[in-house]
């Protein structure tokens, strides 16, 4: 799935994978079938979760999801991947709401649920490595991808295995939470965990892999490691022009994420090239009044202010 993010302020963007709300597809052979009209009412319902979620509607979406689960749970039970991922829906939906109390213990089954039974790793574990410098703290809804429904496809195993990319987008959709929860430490570990999976299960360029390289650079970025994330940004950058092409909305938010690098350590120079070229990319991909494009505009102006370039400053504020 593609995702990303619009950070807070629109002041610039971040391409996190995170809470997907996942299109239920059909069983896998090795699950045990539902009951027909089950089966069919719980995917009607997960499909109107999605559709409420699109439009903004959560206190609809939530009560689609949490009918779906109640009959998926019923029908299929607790450890079946189609009920892990309408679990995985209804927490996304929580999130989106901002409520991450409620979407975390979700989230926290449905990762354990992929992984057979092991809880995520927290911070201050024992057997777990420290993390020197971290501070403990989906973003809001993140550009293009945001809390949005995972796709659960037939061929599904009926317990996830520690690589399979269901339990991936599940540790992405956990480490986002802590992160917006400040719990730095906790997200660096999911995050590191999704990083290596996605390299070794689809490969250095896949998509999802250059959202996780984002995802742990913007973790990076949040506590000041500006050197370590930098090189990480530079490979999701180079990976989606590759991949997705130089007009693709993630590489325009790649392109935003490390002109702010650059920006909050006063490399105005290095900044302004990436910024132009990330406004000229969302004005010809995207409507003039969309938000990532007010966001390219606000970015490029602060440049100019910051630079004391008023008379370049002023049209592009003019514009938002």
């Amino acid at each position: 799935m593609a995702a990303g993010t619009r950070d807070r302020g629109r002041l610039f963007w971040r391409g996190f994978t995170v809470a997907a709300l996942i299109v239920v597809g059909a069983g896998s052979a090795s699950a045990a079938p539902a009951p027909a009209d089950a089966e069919a009412q719980w995917q009607q319902l997960n499909a109107q979760a999605l559709e409420a979620y699109r439009a903004g509607d959560y206190a609809e979406g939530m009560a689609a999801a949490q009918q779906a689960l109640r009959l998926a749970r019923q029908a299929l039970g607790p450890r079946h991947p189609q009920t892990l991922t309408i679990l995985n829906n209804l927490a996304a939906l929580y999130d989106a709401q901002g409520r991450h109390g409620e979407a975390e213990p979700l989230y926290e089954e449905a990762l354990q649920g992929r992984r057979g039974g092991a809880r995520p790793p927290r911070s201050g574990d024992a057997s777990e490595p420290q993390q020197p410098g971290c501070s403990l703290r989906r973003p809001g809804p993140l550009w293009r991808g945001g809390a949005a429904l995972q796709g659960g496809a037939a061929g599904t195993p009926r317990r996830a295995r520690p690589r399979h990319p269901a339990t991936l987008g599940s540790l992405n959709n956990l480490g986002f939470l802590y992160q917006a929860q400040g719990r730095y430490g906790e997200a660096e570990l999911l995050y590191e965990e999704a990083l290596q999976g996605h390299r070794e299960v689809l490969g250095p360029r896949h998509p999802d892999t250059l959202l996780s390289l984002n995802n742990l650079a913007g973790l990076y970025q949040a506590q000041g490691r500006h050197g370590e994330a930098e090189p990480l940004y530079k490979e999701a950058l180079q990976g989606r022009r590759e991949v997705l092409g130089p007009r693709h909305p993630d590489t325009l938010g790649s392109l935003n994420n490390l002109a702010f690098l650059y920006q909050a350590q006063g490399r105005h120079g290095e900044a302004e090239p990436l910024y132009k070229e990330g406004l000229l990319g969302t004005r010809e991909v995207l409507r003039p009044g969309n938000q990532e494009n007010l966001g390219s505009l606000i970015n490029l102006a602060h440049i100019y202010q910051a630079q004391s370039r008023y008379g370049e400053a002023e049209p592009l504020y003019k514009e938002c």
